[in-house]
């Protein structure tokens, strides 16, 4: 029988060796973590309590961009169009490299492929940012071991539900 500290060790080493194999792929940590919503809320804490407001705006960003991704048809063209037109804390004025023009907005034939296109190529260039600028800090902190114990619940959550499944 373990004991109490045998298993704290255990849940150390686990941390530490996940800690190192999300720094080694960094920007997919990073778009994995901020695509469940318990991990982004611990993510989006630590940017505020640690990071410069740029830092912020991209997991404002990267946050908005794969739940924009997440849609498909009207839908996503409607959560593009509202995210394109935001004036005040729109974190595509610092993270993209689309010009916002708001009096073209609801012409006909607006290119909206082509501002999907530009937010898919710039969620790269955040998570590859964010990935170098805020996960060391996160995994340093308290909030790191809270991303992945909250990550780690959801996988085996999502494992027994597989397993219960095919059980079925």
């Amino acid at each position: 029988m373990q004991t109490i500290e045998a298993r704290e060790d255990w849940s150390r080493t686990i941390f530490v060796l996940t800690r190192m194999a999300w720094l080694r792929r960094g920007h997919k940590a990073v778009q994995a973590l901020l695509s469940v919503r318990e991990t982004e809320a611990v993510f989006l804490t630590c940017a505020k309590t640690f990071c410069h407001p740029f830092v912020q705006s991209h997991v404002f960003f990267l946050i908005e961009a794969l739940g924009i991704q997440k849609l498909d048809g009207d839908a996503k063209e409607r959560a593009l169009f509202r995210l394109h037109k935001r004036k005040n804390q729109n974190p595509m004025f610092y993270c993209t490299k689309n010009e916002i023009t708001y009096g073209n907005l609801k012409t006909k034939g607006f290119e909206w492929d082509d501002i999907e296109a530009e937010i898919v190529d710039s969620m790269e260039t955040s998570a590859t940012f964010l990935a170098e600028h805020l996960m060391p800090q996160l995994l340093q902190t308290s909030f790191g071991e809270a991303s992945l114990c909250v990550f780690l619940q959801l996988t085996l959550s999502i494992r027994r539900h597989c397993a219960r499944q095919r059980g079925s």
